[in-house]
């Protein structure tokens, strides 16, 4: 389905993360969250142009039907005339029209907060990935006991440092 220039199943595709992936994804992420924010105020605009659209739509109806009625000295109230507007075959056609745009830029808004979101994501996966998170056990491990051993060995330096201090103290 494609709204407003952009096809919606390529961008719900682009919301998945690949992990091993995580630069090309935040490199491209500032370009997709503009063109769907792009597209979501598209849509916003022309949702809310076609609302004042239709109520000269409905202006129109409503004239007609008060001219028609007036003519053939039908007496009617204000009550009659609204409800005759609202099922007038123009209302309804635009009425339709204008429920199809407030759908697309439903559909955008919520495109736009899942980029959003995923802005979010690929911050926390970004840091997971500088922790280690995702390296290999092994090699976290060799990491913590290489890190173990070496300060291990500096206390053992440190050690023998006063022990060497001491006897020549004494």
């Amino acid at each position: 389905m494609e709204i407003g220039g952009i096809e919606i199943e390529d961008f719900r595709e682009y919301l998945q993360i690949d992990k091993s992936a995580l630069d090309d994804a935040i490199g491209i992420q500032s370009d997709l969250f503009f063109r769907v924010s792009e597209a979501y105020a598209l849509a916003c605009s022309r949702r809310d142009q076609y609302k004042e659209d239709m109520k000269q739509i409905d202006a129109s109806v409503d004239l007609r039907l008060r001219e028609e009625m007036t003519e053939n000295e039908i007496k009617f109230t204000e009550g009659k005339i609204t409800n005759m507007v609202a099922s007038h075959e123009d209302h309804v056609e635009a009425a339709g029209v204008y429920l199809d745009m407030i759908e697309e830029a439903n559909i955008l808004g919520s495109l736009k907060d899942a980029f959003s979101q995923r802005s979010y994501m690929l911050r926390e996966l970004v840091e997971l990935y500088c922790v280690g998170y995702y390296a290999d056990p092994d090699y976290i491990k060799n990491k913590t006991d290489m890190r173990e051993k070496a300060r291990s060995d500096r206390l053992d330096e440190a050690v023998d440092r006063k022990r060497k201090k001491k006897r020549k103290d004494k």
